[in-house]
């Protein structure tokens, strides 16, 4: 092999690596859910059926009222989903960067981008009771709040809003 040859094919690996740190950690979320379901038990019941309505996991996909908002499997898609598994409790900045992230070395300023982006993204596609879910309690804190979707948007306050 030429040197020119090894270097693209290290640089090929450590795509696939990268790739592969994604997918590990799409499994771990999804083993999560399950557990965190599996704890709830009964009173889950309602909450799951709403989540499964909600999120399309095989086209990375939210689905509300009719309308669809296409994600794909971006750092969005996996933050709504990690805020879904432990719906209605508030996780730190530092929960959702592990989870989400992955432990990359991030700021807590890339989760207030992140969830500004999310919010923004629902929005423009006919869902602002689900942006509207998406709760900063305090500083640094998130939750998806389901009790909130029964309600409808709230007219008091701008769903993009971190």
């Amino acid at each position: 092999m030429r040197t020119n040859d090894i270097a693209v094919f290290e640089d090929l690996l450590r795509r696939m690596v990268r790739g592969l740190g994604s997918v590990l950690r799409d499994a771990e979320c999804a083993l999560e859910i399950l557990e965190a379901r599996r704890e709830l038990g009964g009173r889950a019941a309602t909450d799951d059926a709403l989540l499964r309505g909600l999120l399309d996991e095989g086209r990375f996909v939210v689905c509300w009222n009719g309308a669809e908002c296409h994600l794909g499997p971006t750092i969005l898609y996996r933050l709504l989903r990690r805020l879904a598994i432990s719906a209605n409790q508030y996780l730190t900045h530092e929960e959702i960067l592990d989870d989400v992230w992955g432990g990359d070395p991030r700021s807590p300023s890339a989760v207030r981008t992140a969830v500004y982006g999310l919010r923004r993204k629902l929005v423009e596609n006919r869902m602002p009771e689900i942006a509207a879910a998406i709760d900063g309690k305090g500083s640094g804190h998130y939750a998806l709040r389901l009790d909130r979707l029964h309600q409808g948007p709230r007219s008091d306050r701008d769903p993009t809003r971190i």
